[in-house]
């Protein structure tokens, strides 16, 4: 209730969490945003990325450090190494409310640090040349190995 919330997808509870929303102004629900445009995370506090599903590395995480967006995190997806390498977010426990309000208290207070360490992050592991050498380099001591 202390805060502004916005959600982007369609999931299979859209239409469920409408009707839970629909008297909570400070609630807002909008359609996915393109991946093509992921500025969007830029002009939040912070992104909420409570899924439980285990993939290796959520694109979204990704873009949120790119745009030095700080991550509050469920402890239960595939995204937590990532964040807490980067030390760009906080990682939670229990996913409750009260959990979640401290979170963003710690968020509130400390954007600037969380959201260097994102951008710095991402520009020393995520940037595209970075990447590129890193996996060229794999590649070549595989093959190296090899022979």
């Amino acid at each position: 209730n202390n805060y502004n919330l916005h959600i982007y997808g369609n999931g299979s509870l859209v239409e469920i969490l409408k009707k839970q929303i629909e008297s909570k102004p400070n609630i807002k629900l909008h359609p996915p945003f393109s991946p093509n445009n992921s500025t969007t995370l830029s002009s939040y506090l912070g992104l909420i990325f409570p899924s439980l599903w285990l993939e290796g590395s959520p694109l979204i995480v990704m873009e949120a450090l790119a745009n030095g967006t700080p991550i509050i995190s469920s402890k239960s997806n595939g995204a937590v190494e990532t964040i807490l390498d980067a030390e760009a977010g906080i990682i939670l426990e229990e996913f409750s409310t009260r959990e979640l309000n401290l979170a963003i208290e710690d968020l509130i207070t400390n954007f600037e640090l969380y959201s260097t360490r994102a951008l710095r992050y991402s520009n020393t592991n995520l940037d595209y040349q970075v990447w590129a050498r890193k996996l060229s380099n794999m590649f070549d001591s595989v093959i190296k190995s090899v022979n």
